[in-house]
């Protein structure tokens, strides 16, 4: 899918959260101008929800923030794609899903570093990556400042490049920084995808082993200024 321009991105999400604090967005869309071949402009996990929950005796975890602002962002695509099939509905605990470490610590430092109340991400995919690689063989091809996107980013991106009209093969977004474990064996090797037929939107998943046709995997930066080494 070909990746709307930041402002058109914006201009969505003012429309869902108007109150919301977008004025550090242009700036930082024209800092990262060159890197990979898109932007993702979505509202941080942290600022779209309405509560915060706690773990451990009160202490904020951001994975349980970004689980919360993940099922909000699963609602929005049933809103507007009218049709969405998700696979994980009702198994939305840390038991059958979560953030690889990389994309845990990378995102959380952006939410923390950045100003506002948006992220804006550069994007790698396309002609960057070759298809039908294997999620482990992505993973293992990371650099530095790079991260795997997860479901609450693509389902972001599918939210503001929406089209009514979805078909057979129109999406085909693998999700390579998350990790799921559906059937209760606690080992974590499947990866979620979204992709789209005649039946509408659907979230599913795959062995971490296994080749999909068609699929292109897409991964985000950490610009410099952002940046940091992750062990």
């Amino acid at each position: 899918m070909v990746i709307r321009p930041p402002r058109q991105q914006t201009a969505f999400w003012k429309k869902q959260y108007g109150g919301l604090d977008t004025s550090h967005v242009s700036r930082l869309v024209k800092t990262f101008q060159g890197m990979g071949d898109g932007m993702i402009v979505c509202p941080k996990p942290t600022a779209i929800n309405d509560f915060q929950e706690t773990c451990d005796g009160g202490s904020i975890s951001f994975e349980n923030d970004w689980r919360v602002a993940r099922s909000k962002i699963f609602d929005l695509l049933k809103k507007v794609y009218g049709s969405f099939h998700n696979r994980i509905d009702g198994r939305a605990s840390p038991e059958y899903s979560r953030l690889t470490e990389t994309t845990k610590q990378f995102l959380e430092l952006l939410c923390r570093k950045m100003p506002g109340d948006f992220l804006v991400i550069p994007l790698k995919s396309g002609f960057f990556w070759e298809k039908n690689l294997e999620a482990r063989h992505v993973r293992m091809q990371y650099g530095q400042n790079e991260f795997g996107i997860c479901t609450f980013l693509a389902g972001c991106i599918l939210s503001s490049h929406s089209n009514p009209t979805v078909g057979d093969n129109q999406i085909h977004l693998e999700c390579s920084g998350e990790e799921w474990n559906l059937h209760g064996m606690s080992d974590f090797s499947d990866v979620p995808y979204f992709h789209s037929d005649g039946d509408g939107l659907h979230l599913d998943c795959h062995w971490a082993y296994d080749v999909f046709n068609g699929f292109i995997p897409t991964s985000c930066l950490i610009p410099s200024e952002f940046s940091r080494s992750v062990s």
